[in-house]
């Protein structure tokens, strides 16, 4: 077979049908030739419009890159020399007998390219390739007259990809186009290519062709200019590494202040200097680069410039970073994100972030997990060193961020998962997660969690009021993980049950809870003979709430018991041994005004039900997510009506024993399991997408839609 014609098309195939007609109406006699249609339209068959044209097979190519298409139809083409050629173009009579009689005269010419005129005027769109300064290139003649009676052909350094024959062995030779350009510039890149292998590349000025500019993208300015500019630090990369730092303020985006999408175009490059070149020339050339940005951008982008080329290289594993400011408590937000991280903990390398003194072990015997293998790295914050909880309204109003030692270490990271909810940390990792499990601060000074990629709820409660307090919309809902089932035997004994951690200012009512019990107890002894109420939650040292609980329960004289900080099994075991769970937090609150001051899920309600232990729980909050009321539990609105529905429950054994075994069975649907593998799956796929390669070599239709938006 003399030649292989091949057309890469690409949306409207009136356009393409238009070319064929005009290359079939020029002279093929003699030339034994094919036509090879390359359709790089995403997501579209046009073969019913191709199939009455001999000598034509019509291929797809399942990626939208010009480069690869051609590529595609070299390998699958029979031809002695390869034609590529635009769809929107009309050929001249003698134009492919022309660029055949000249790749014969010398078997070391690799390339014949034709003149190019523009269709309407008529004037030279293209001559061939030239230097344009600071590698840019240029058509040679562009807009010129077309001199007619200049028909000699003359040597070139690259031909425009409009229109050009290339002998096979030269592609061959050179292994075609780099498929990294996608369009524009693979041209360039081919032709000098083909020079340092010794093979020419000349124009036949007798071999016409009419361009239509643009006449397949549809835009004059938008794509050309995107990928030049992107495809200049390509082959900066690949040729001349030493200059890329150099010309970076050459650039036309540097020049015009375009500094957002300067920004892609040289990480591009600079991916491309990783894939093509040795451990030296990256050591003598990337230093420089990085000074050169850092005199344009501040550190965080220049950080996550390096970390995401790390990443796409493979040269080391990811770097998850989990913020909690209240690890040092035991809470059911803390227990969030730890189980977080046992999940992923083989994903990357796992830094746990506290701002007070915690250790592995602790973690583990607290929430029963297995955390070996996470680092722990406790990061002390000035203005908090009196502050047992590290409240983050101490934030709003304050001369300096003091967070401003957090977002130093996110820096570090590629993904940074703020799990105790402090707005006042910025998103400056590649990839950032905000776990809201209550917008309990108002939008104010250093407020940051509109920047975050992911924002994720505990609950329809908490979604609420993230849209009503903040105005955001949370991406994700995703429920705590419930994984505290006694497995072992045990006798259920008269116990109420509440656990909640002993807050500074009392929100989760311990004190309420016992003055109620109290009453109970007192007013009807009968009833309650035999019954106790136990209070168990996480405290730290001095905590003077607890001492006030502590003290009433001493002077009331009635069976209350306090247990604090409890390992993770005495835990299960206490569940499992009680009756009826309590928990009164939002009671006698006017949660209009203080929304933040009832449960926002209900971690521990539902690790009582698992347990087969009846919820008695207040009417608000997340709780109307757990407890279906008569279903499997009762809620309350206030005071008698909770202590009503105690007393029916210590009354009435059938009640307590159908609503206990109901409450397990709707416990299921929060297990650890679930859990884990939502999380697990969602950071796997942030992970895997810092190393797509649509980061380097996007596909077109993407471009087009981020530059339309």
């Amino acid at each position: 077979m003399d030649v292989s014609i091949l057309i890469v098309h690409f949306g409207n195939p009136k356009i393409t049908k238009k070319c064929l007609k005009s290359v079939y109406k020029s002279d093929l006699k003699g030339i034994n030739y094919e036509i090879l249609i390359l359709d790089n339209t995403p997501g579209k068959d046009h073969t019913s419009n191709f199939k009455k044209y001999k000598n034509l097979r019509y291929i797809i190519t399942n990626k939208n890159n010009y480069a690869y298409a051609l590529n595609l139809g070299t390998k699958e083409s029979k031809g002695e020399f390869i034609v590529f050629l635009n769809p929107d173009i009309k050929a001249d009579k003698n134009w492919l007998k022309e660029l055949i009689n000249s790749a014969r005269k010398n078997n070391k010419i690799g390339g014949v390219m034709s003149k190019i005129l523009f269709s309407k005027t008529k004037k030279i769109n293209s001559m061939g390739i030239q230097d344009a300064e600071d590698y840019y290139y240029k058509d040679i003649n562009i807009h010129k007259e077309d001199n007619k009676k200049d028909t000699k052909g003359k040597k070139i350094k690259a031909a425009s990809g409009c229109c050009v024959l290339y002998r096979r062995e030269a592609l061959e030779d050179v292994n075609g186009l780099d498929e990294d350009f996608i369009m524009y510039y693979e041209d360039v890149d081919l032709g000098f290519r083909l020079n340092d292998k010794g093979w020419k590349i000349i124009i036949n000025p007798k071999s016409i062709i009419y361009h239509d500019l643009h006449g397949t993208t549809g835009d004059e300015n938008k794509i050309p200019c995107f990928f030049c500019n992107r495809n200049r630090f390509l082959f900066i990369a690949k040729r001349k590494p030493d200059d890329f730092a150099k010309q970076i303020p050459k650039s036309y985006p540097y020049i015009h202040k375009q500094f957002d999408v300067l920004f892609k175009y040289i990480k591009f490059g600079v991916i491309e200097l990783f894939k093509t070149q040795n451990e030296a020339v990256i050591k003598r050339v990337y230093p420089k680069i990085m000074l050169e940005l850092s005199k344009i951008y501040p550190l965080d982008k220049i950080q996550n410039l390096t970390n995401e080329i790390e990443l796409f290289c493979n040269l080391r594993r990811p770097r998850i970073c989990l913020y909690d400011r209240a690890m040092h408590f035991i809470g059911g937000g803390q227990k969030y994100g730890l189980t977080i991280a046992e999940a992923i903990k083989k994903t990357g390398d796992i830094t746990l972030v506290s701002n007070k003194p915690v250790t592995i072990s602790q973690l583990e015997n607290w929430y029963d997990l297995k955390l070996k293998g996470c680092k722990l790295k406790i990061i002390e914050l000035p203005i908090y060193k009196e502050d047992t909880e590290i409240n983050p309204s101490l934030a709003i109003g304050a001369a300096r961020n003091p967070f401003e030692k957090i977002e130093d270490e996110v820096l570090n990271y590629d993904l940074f998962i703020n799990v105790n909810m402090v707005p006042s940390v910025n998103a400056l990792a590649l990839k950032n997660i905000f776990l809201c499990h209550f917008p309990d601060t108002d939008r104010s000074h250093y407020f940051y969690p509109s920047k975050y990629d992911f924002l994720i709820s505990n609950s329809k409660y908490t979604d609420e009021w993230i849209k009503k307090k903040w105005g955001l919309k949370s991406n994700l809902m995703i429920y705590p993980p419930i994984d505290m089932k006694y497995k072992g035997k045990v006798i259920k004994e008269n116990i109420i049950l509440s656990v909640s951690r002993f807050e500074v200012k009392g929100s989760k009512k311990q004190l309420e809870m016992a003055k109620i019990f109290c009453s109970l107890y007192k007013k009807n002894p009968k009833i309650l003979k035999g019954w106790k109420l136990v209070l168990c939650g996480g405290t730290f040292k001095k905590n003077a709430y607890l001492a006030q609980v502590k003290n009433y329960i001493k002077s009331c004289g009635c069976p209350i018991k306090v247990v604090t900080n409890l390992s993770n099994e005495d835990l299960k075991k206490l569940y499992a041994k009680s009756k009826i769970f309590w928990h009164a937090c939002g009671l006698n609150e006017n949660l209009g005004k203080n929304p933040v001051l009832i449960e926002h899920f209900g971690m521990t309600t539902v690790e009582a039900m698992q347990n087969g232990c009846v919820p008695v729980v207040f009417d608000g909050g997340g709780q109307k997510e757990i407890v279906e009321n008569r279903v499997n539990g009762f809620r309350f609105r206030n005071e008698r009506d909770m202590k009503r529905l105690t007393i029916r429950l210590i009354k009435e054994k059938i009640t307590i024993k159908h609503l206990s075994l109901s409450a397990k069975k709707s416990s299921n649907k929060y297990s650890k399991e679930k859990f884990q593998k939502t999380y697990k799956k969602l950071i796997e796929t942030i992970i895997s997408g810092f190393r797509e390669k649509k980061n380097h070599v996007p596909e077109v239709q993407d471009v087009i839609s981020s530059l339309n938006s």
